[in-house]
């Protein structure tokens, strides 16, 4: 299967699933659509940049650009981040089968704090064929904002942890730090804005 990612390409985790594709042997295409060209080496998989001279005036310039790279590169299906910016683009290309991928904020948050964020977002999840949903939460949000039904909208755990790799064992830092009977340690990044609740996480 040729799939083809549309993103910003900057994302660990749409570098990874790119990766992960690449190694279930399928043929895999990086789109970015970022206002600044990224980094990307990540081998096997295709990548291409566009954003145009004109940023006010992006969105046509966008999506006749990625209509004409999708009839060159014909993928079997399209994955898409953030709903109103490169899903939105996507679907104005009127390309299926489209399959969207919010993360979270971009259907937790955005919509509900710009009116032009919330139309962008309604429409692309109203195109799409599937949206693939981290969690309960979105997948009520998503369905909120589409008035779609359910099964549109399964809940895929893409970020579950690897229990092989993350499981309670000896290690000189429990030791070096007295933790060697902590069953159960919790490790968050740096502060991220309050929606994301990480307070809430460590009590």
């Amino acid at each position: 299967m040729k799939i083809a990612f549309i993103s910003g390409g900057s994302s660990i985790h749409e570098r990874r699933l790119a990766t992960k594709a690449k190694e279930r042997g399928h043929e895999v295409a990086l789109i970015s659509m970022r206002h600044t060209k990224v980094e990307f080496n990540i081998p096997g998989v295709d990548f291409y940049h566009y954003y145009p001279r004109t940023p006010r005036l992006r969105v046509i310039p966008m999506v006749l650009h990625l209509r004409k790279l999708l009839r060159r590169i014909r993928p079997d299906v399209i994955v898409t981040s953030n709903p109103s910016t490169y899903g939105f683009f996507a679907a104005l290309s009127g390309f299926n089968p489209h399959v969207a991928l919010p993360w979270g904020t971009d259907v937790l948050h955005l919509p509900y704090n710009s009116w032009v964020a919330r139309q962008e977002t309604r429409f692309t999840l109203r195109q799409a064929d599937m949206v693939i949903c981290l969690s309960s939460e979105i997948q009520t949000r998503v369905q909120e904002l589409s008035s779609g039904p359910l099964s549109k909208f399964p809940i895929v755990p893409v970020f579950s942890p690897d229990n092989q790799r993350f499981a309670p064992r000896e290690s000189w830092v429990r030791r070096e730090l007295g933790w060697h009977d902590n069953k159960i340690l919790i490790m968050t990044r740096p502060p991220y804005p309050v929606i994301y609740g990480v307070e809430f996480f460590v009590e």
